[in-house]
């Protein structure tokens, strides 16, 4: 029996699946026994890895106090610098679960906060884009950078406006985040909380003042409930200005609204339909809104003379 060689069936080794397992005392007996902590299953898994992905701390330490390469802090640095076929290391994988316990464990080891995956993603970035809220903050009272970019340009904050959690977003932002931050294709946070229909995070980064670009009404296309949403906060913004006197900026902020009207918004009503999803914006909501600013708009011009 070879003990580091992956089955065939199920692609595991004995020591990777018990790892997987947070079986401690099966990882233990197959050390001493002579069983290789680098070696790999068939998807380029570590034991370690394997362990810090599904949330084990006590096999994660039984593995990192193998001795089986070389003493002390040199065996350590291999199994914590060993990598998958995407790149990822073990510090990644439980930042991606949201495992603190184990990203503690990590880099008291030491783990490096800023190593990237093969997409330049490091574990704050694995955290933000599956929505870890606490492994985010552990990782930053750890001093990972927040405004760190992977191969496209992408920052923690881009990711996290990706996968919709406004309570991340919140956080990231308290932090220090660049809500303006445009990546390689052009795009910046509040972009892509609209491409992904995330309103709760599209009203955070509005409330946070975030700017509105081409890309922003061209990702808010089709989307009519997001749509309302940025229309509605112009209108709220052009209301400040008018009555704190600032009659020329407030103008200015409603015929730019009206400009960015639907055509024809009633085709929202057919488009929701088909989507088989309860109507969420009608277009008697288009035509009172557009109402609002037209009468905001000549209150203005009257007193603009």
């Amino acid at each position: 029996v070879t003990p580091d060689k992956p089955d065939t069936l199920i692609g595991e080794t004995a020591l990777t699946i018990a790892a997987a397992h947070g079986s401690t005392a099966t990882v233990s007996a197959l050390l001493a026994r002579g069983a290789n902590p680098t070696a790999v299953n068939s998807k380029g898994l570590s034991p370690l890895m394997l362990a810090a992905r599904d949330g084990h701390w006590g096999t994660a330490e039984r593995l990192l106090q193998s001795s089986h390469l070389t003493d002390g802090e040199e065996g350590e640095r291999i199994l914590l610098e060993q990598r998958d076929l995407m790149g990822r290391t073990a510090l990644m994988m439980a930042a991606s679960e949201g495992h603190t316990d184990l990203i503690d464990l990590l880099l008291e080891k030491g783990s490096v906060l800023e190593e990237v995956d093969r997409e330049g993603l490091t574990a704050l970035c694995w955290a933000c884009v599956r929505g870890r809220l606490a492994a985010v903050q552990c990782l930053l009272d750890r001093g990972a950078d927040i405004g760190a970019n992977d191969k496209t340009g992408r920052t923690p904050l881009d990711l996290a406006a990706f996968q919709g959690n406004p309570q991340l977003v919140q956080l990231l932002l308290e932090k220090g985040a660049a809500v303006e931050h445009v990546d390689l294709n052009g795009m910046r946070p509040l972009d892509r909380a609209i491409g992904c229909r995330n309103v709760s995070v599209v009203q955070c980064f509005l409330r946070r003042g975030a700017k509105l670009g081409p890309a922003t009404w061209a990702m808010a296309q089709g989307k009519p409930d997001v749509l309302i949403i940025i229309l509605n906060k112009l209108l709220e913004d052009g209301n400040v200005l008018f009555r704190k006197g600032r009659l020329k900026e407030a103008s200015h902020r409603y015929g730019y609204a009206l400009k960015k009207f639907p055509a024809a918004p009633e085709q929202f009503e057919e488009m929701q339909c088909q989507e088989q999803r309860n109507p969420i914006v009608n277009a008697q909501t288009f035509h009172q809104l557009k109402m609002n600013f037209l009468l905001n708009l000549s209150r203005c011009k009257r007193k603009m003379n």
